[in-house]
């Protein structure tokens, strides 16, 4: 039976892209790959943008519309992400997925982005799934319906990540599925979450967006067993340290960690290595604007530093002895630019920045 199960969670950790051994987490791109303004979130063109990327995995939320076909969207309304079909214009008073038939929602409205291109219905979640599967991206459904666990098993067969916060639920899901089980931990201790994650069944871990509760000490006795260990969208600097302190997946709406699957659009690199004294800084930017780019930042050092990316996103990071720093992110129609700032005396052993131009 241990044999079995382990065996069962191998073959899962590789449909979803996570290695046990790897320090390096997997990316999911949080209700897809979408980009601000022009890439919908929970759209079909977000799936093809996170295959464009090397990204493995996305995140979708299911609802029901008034006739009981389900549909990804996140928020109850559709007003914050859909627009008027007929003219694009802001749709004004609240419009409930759960009060529109479905043929309503795919004939009056359309998908926001000032790109016209993107302008499409709201997709069913088989849509989604299917899209899924045809660019080999593994779907993480956060949804409560047993319905769309369902679905997902039928299109994706054990590829596809199921999370919740209902242990019934989970339990649910594991009886027709070997798939990847995320539970929301809620406050539960270290050791309560072991039990309930032993209740549901390997593959299984857990998926907080708590940065308080999941340090080190959170995160280590559940690797130390092969539970999954999963950050969800924290904010910039806690997403940075989730990394270091050891998740097996960021579920993130920039980051991007995906060099050894994209070595060919790499573009440049940048080196640096020395000691910086307090409020001393180094920088370094891209002479190239690529229409969709990344990079990934490796620093090891022992003080503390202030790192901004591309003057929006700041990270203020310390090591009392020589460590480590992975990061990475995603970006469009962007300069790539970098500050280091030392904030304590501090020795950086090597600064490593490399640059992508994704195809």
């Amino acid at each position: 039976m241990k044999k079995h199960l382990f065996c069962v969670l191998m073959a899962c950790l590789a449909i979803v892209g996570v290695s046990a051994k790897s320090d390096i987490p997997m990316v999911v791109a949080h209700r897809g790959a979408w980009i601000k303004n022009l890439i919908p979130e929970n759209s079909l063109d977000g799936i093809r943008m996170a295959q464009r990327f090397g990204i493995k995995g996305i995140e979708c939320d299911v609802k029901y519309t008034a006739d009981k076909v389900m549909v990804v969207m996140h928020d109850a309304t559709i007003n914050r992400t859909m627009r008027n079909a007929g003219d694009y214009s802001v749709i004004q008073e609240p419009v409930k997925v759960s009060e529109k038939t479905f043929a309503e929602l795919r004939r009056d409205y359309v998908l926001a982005s000032e790109d016209p291109t993107f302008r499409k219905p709201i997709p069913t979640l088989e849509e989604m799934l299917l899209e899924c599967r045809k660019y080999n991206v593994t779907p993480m459904l956060h949804s409560h319906l047993t319905e769309s666990y369902e679905k997902a098993q039928e299109i994706m067969g054990d590829k596809w990540v199921c999370f919740m916060s209902d242990d019934r639920l989970a339990l649910k899901a594991r009886e027709f599925s070997d798939c990847v089980v995320l539970l929301d931990p809620g406050t539960d201790t270290v050791d309560n979450v072991i039990k309930r994650l032993e209740r549901i069944g390997r593959p299984c871990g857990i998926s907080t967006m708590k940065y308080k509760m999941l340090d080190k000490n959170f995160i280590a006795p559940l690797r130390r067993l092969d539970f999954e260990v999963q950050s969800s969208i924290f904010p910039t600097p806690h997403e940075m340290q989730s990394i270091h302190d050891g998740v097996s997946i960021v579920l993130s709406d920039f980051s991007w960690l995906q060099e050894k699957t994209m070595r060919k659009s790499q573009i440049a690199k940048w080196n640096w290595k020395g000691s910086l004294q307090k409020g001393e800084k180094i920088e370094h930017a891209m002479e190239q604007t690529p229409a969709l780019g990344a990079m990934t930042l490796q620093i090891a050092f022992e003080g503390k530093l202030r790192i901004t990316v591309n003057g929006e996103r700041t990270y203020e990071v310390e090591h009392d002895r020589m460590d480590r720093e992975l990061a990475g992110w995603r970006m469009h129609d962007t300069k790539a630019h970098l500050v280091i700032e030392a904030l304590d005396n501090t020795i950086v052993k090597s600064v490593q920045a490399k640059f992508y131009d994704i195809p």
